[in-house]
């Protein structure tokens, strides 16, 4: 059964849970990130640097699409279940991870 809320606190909490929910792979380790989480009209995100074992690093991002989850639902009711979450990964090589 899908969560359904009216609570914009609830919505903000669970967009929070989703943008810092990235799925490592086995032996990868987080080594550093940077998150944003504006008001509710902004666009909440969240960016790691992720480092495998044999020491590739890969940024990744996740952010929350207010402007079209609340264009949906412009009543105030809000799924909690279905909030669109922007994903992208990167591999980095040594000289752009210098660079920064």
């Amino acid at each position: 059964m899908e969560r359904i809320s009216n609570d914009i606190k609830a919505l903000m909490n669970q967009a929070e849970i989703e943008i810092e929910n990235f799925e490592l792979k086995p032996g990868e380790k987080i080594i550093a990130y940077f998150s944003e989480l504006p008001p509710i009209k902004g666009f909440p995100y969240r960016i790691i640097l992720a480092e495998n074992p044999d020491g590739v690093i890969h940024s990744k991002f996740r952010q929350w699409d207010t402007s079209y989850n609340l264009t949906q639902w412009a009543l105030g009711i809000y799924n909690l279940d279905r909030l669109r979450i922007i994903v992208d990964e990167k591999k980095k090589n040594p000289q752009q991870i210098k660079q920064c």
